[in-house]
């Protein structure tokens, strides 16, 4: 079975897409645990990963540079992975 689930139940996400029913519990998951992600860090994650700009128009729009722009990514999915797979060395 096929649903349209809004990606998070915030309207930071509001994309929709066409979901099997068992795919709609991890989607919830990776994007709460995007929340959780510090503000700065995750309108960097937000602008590349989700919205699609390069790196170069991510760091124009936010004012920093290109390769903090690749710091905070880094940052970011070291932080995804680590949460995700249970695996955080911060416990």
């Amino acid at each position: 079975m096929r649903q349209e689930v809004f990606m998070s139940t915030t309207e930071e996400y509001p994309k929709t897409e066409l979901l099997n029913t068992e795919d709609v519990e991890e989607y919830t998951i990776l994007y709460k645990t995007i929340e959780e992600l510090p503000q700065e860090r995750r309108k960097v994650f937000e602008l590349v990963y989700i919205e699609g700009h390069k790196y170069k128009e991510a760091a124009d729009i936010l004012g920093i540079s290109i390769n903090t722009v690749q710091t905070q990514l880094r940052r970011s999915l070291q932080f995804l992975r680590e949460k995700l797979t249970g695996n955080d060395r911060r416990e």
